[in-house]
């Protein structure tokens, strides 16, 4: 019988197809994001109450790094939508952002100068405040902290042994988001075991940006909601692959509330 390549549309169906048979992977996948959606919609209340009661904005690092928390809530909501309707690749972009985005709420936390830095940068064309003299200042600044980078980050995260797990786990990423004949091969052609690894991936992403909401909110999240992520945690080993790391800081730790994975569960566990 004569060969016949398969359409593109028979390769998405091939994709929609192999996301249906991971039922259990998408329902643990729209719990943790639903989860975290919960806990940050959360926030927004007990923030905007406090606003009220004190007219104090929250500005700088801090500022960012929440703002920040939100992008990654819609990456992960674009990379889920992307899997179920068959994209492999273009799932990758936003595997991408999410760890970057982690990365720059960690270096916010961390070196809180070189947050302010970014924040300064972010925020200089829409702030009337400040003259061009200042703007010129504020991008050389950063522009001499090498644009803050993320392979700048890594090296002020993690330490030699820590970095070369968090390079193989960000190259692996971005192998799939640079253009090159393997990063568009699995749109013509059905590739299960790079459909499959984005979905492990965003999985364990999910761990990592957990770790990043009680850094943030530590107290103020409720009972109900640490009750549900220590049963997430629980369940992970059945989803995360080994390789894929946990993304918490391995330098500089000082202003980390949770140094390491296993202190934040020791943590929920008190407070449940």
């Amino acid at each position: 019988m004569k060969w016949k390549p398969k359409t593109y549309t028979q390769i998405f169906q091939m994709y929609k197809r192999l996301y249906s048979e991971y039922k259990d992977f998408s329902k643990f996948y729209s719990q943790c994001i639903t989860l975290m959606y919960q806990i940050v919609q959360d926030m927004a209340k007990i923030k905007a109450t406090e606003y009220i009661k004190t007219r104090k904005s929250l500005t700088g690092a801090r500022a960012m790094s929440e703002l920040y928390e939100i992008k990654i809530l819609h990456n992960f909501t674009a990379h889920q939508i992307l899997l179920k309707n068959g994209i492999s690749i273009a799932s990758y972009n936003h595997l991408r952002s999410i760890y970057e985005t982690i990365l720059k709420i960690y270096l916010n936390i961390t070196y809180p100068d070189l947050g302010n830095i970014n924040f300064e940068y972010e925020t200089r064309e829409n702030n009337t405040e400040i003259s061009k003299d200042k703007i010129k200042q504020i991008e050389e600044n950063y522009k001499r902290n090498k644009s803050l980078k993320t392979c700048f980050i890594e090296k002020k995260l993690y330490s030699k042994g820590n970095i070369q797990l968090t390079r193989k786990f960000y190259h692996g990423i971005c192998s799939f988001v640079h253009p090159s004949i393997k990063s568009m091969s699995a749109c013509y052609e059905f590739q299960p075991n790079t459909f499959i690894d984005s979905y492990k991936l965003g999985i364990g992403l999910t761990n990592s940006n957990f770790m990043i909401l009680f850094e943030l909110y530590r107290d103020k999240i409720r009972r109900k909601y640490k009750k549900k992520v220590l049963s997430i945690f629980n369940e992970y080993p059945k989803f995360i692959p080994e390789g894929i790391p946990i993304l918490t800081p391995s330098i500089n730790r000082e202003r980390l509330m949770f140094k390491s994975y296993a202190e934040l569960i020791e943590y929920l566990k008190r407070s449940g």
